[in-house]
């Protein structure tokens, strides 16, 4: 089974999914967390991704799309996983689904942006300058917040409109 945890840059995600994979020991792919290590090892892929995350624009498709198909490669066919910052377009949940063979269920984190700002605010990442947080709000509602409509049309979204990470995983869990 798949699982997709989606929502604005800060909205728990990566946090969830850690409690997810402590709790009930689900597999958890970040995207970001998997570019950033590239970056941080200086593969030629971190490289070409970089300029992009630096940026705070979307790493090209072809790329995400790799990372993620050779992931879901390297799991047991019947394991559960959820995916933290896949798919963000609608190229990449196209490729999703062909690779996949199925329809995953999206958790929908949405929280005020007010909210967000601040914890982004907080956090100690390079990625999070004043203007790359603002570049990748533009970018999630220009490309990744349409992909609500398409994943409505063709499988299940759960809106989860919980102000923090505890209680967005308490809802969660009520799901599996």
């Amino acid at each position: 089974m798949i699982y997709i945890l989606m929502g604005p840059p800060g909205s728990g995600k990566g946090t969830v999914a850690l409690k997810i994979k402590e709790k009930y020991g689900y597999s958890v792919m970040s995207i970001g967390d998997i570019l950033r290590n590239e970056i941080d090892k200086g593969t030629m892929l971190g490289k070409r991704a970089d300029r992009f995350v630096s940026a705070g624009e979307l790493v090209p498709d072809d790329i995400v799309n790799f990372l993620v198909e050779d992931g879901l490669n390297q799991l047991r066919p019947d394991e559960t996983v959820f995916l933290d910052g896949y798919p963000r377009t609608l190229n990449q949940a196209e490729n999703l689904k062909e690779i996949s063979k199925t329809q995953p269920v999206v958790f929908y984190l949405d929280i005020d942006k007010a909210i967000l700002l601040d914890r982004l605010s907080k956090r100690k990442r390079d990625d999070d300058s004043e203007e790359t947080i603002e570049q990748r709000f533009k970018t999630y509602h220009k490309k990744t917040l349409p992909l609500l409509d398409y994943y409505r049309k063709n499988g299940t979204v759960i809106k989860v409109n919980e102000e923090t990470s505890k209680k967005a995983f308490q809802v969660i869990e009520k799901y599996f």
